[in-house]
């Protein structure tokens, strides 16, 4: 992302609809360009990576813990690249996730971010994304065009 290109909420968290858990669990961002680098939220450690043909496509999955939001894993979904991560790597605030595309279930390019609690499950740890909003988020990434 370019300071001057901020991303654009293209499905909010919540929406019903059809999906598995019956509603949106994360929030999708979309972007006009044809590259789009994709940062993490929040320093944590990566914990999952891996390929979901009927869902996700290519994701990652960072483990954030901060005092004031607790533990929360992150996940990055419809990759079309994730930087070569690894379970257990150590990622700082702002740090290359990889690339948007439109891997698994996806109809365009887009980026799927998602937060769970708890035991990491599917629909049911699903939260409203507050990491996004973290202010110590927003300051290190206004640099790459979030706001």
């Amino acid at each position: 992302m370019y300071p001057t290109h901020t991303p654009k909420v293209t499905r909010p968290y919540g929406v019903p609809g059809d999906y598995a858990a019956g509603f949106h669990t994360g929030t999708d961002f979309g972007w006009t360009r044809p590259i789009e680098i994709i940062r993490n939220t929040f320093r944590g450690t990566v914990v999952r990576v891996g390929y979901d043909a009927d869902g996700y496509g290519k994701f990652v999955v960072v483990r954030c813990r901060t005092l004031r939001h607790g533990t929360r894993y992150a996940w990055y979904c419809h990759l079309d690249s994730h930087n070569n991560l690894r379970v257990g790597r150590y990622l700082r605030s702002g740090a290359i996730i990889g690339v948007m595309g439109s891997t698994g279930n996806a109809f365009g390019r887009h980026l799927h971010y998602e937060e769970r609690v708890g035991q990491n499950r599917y629909g049911v740890d699903a939260r409203k994304p507050i990491l996004l909003k973290a202010r110590t988020v927003s300051r290190s990434l206004k640099r790459q065009g979030w706001k």
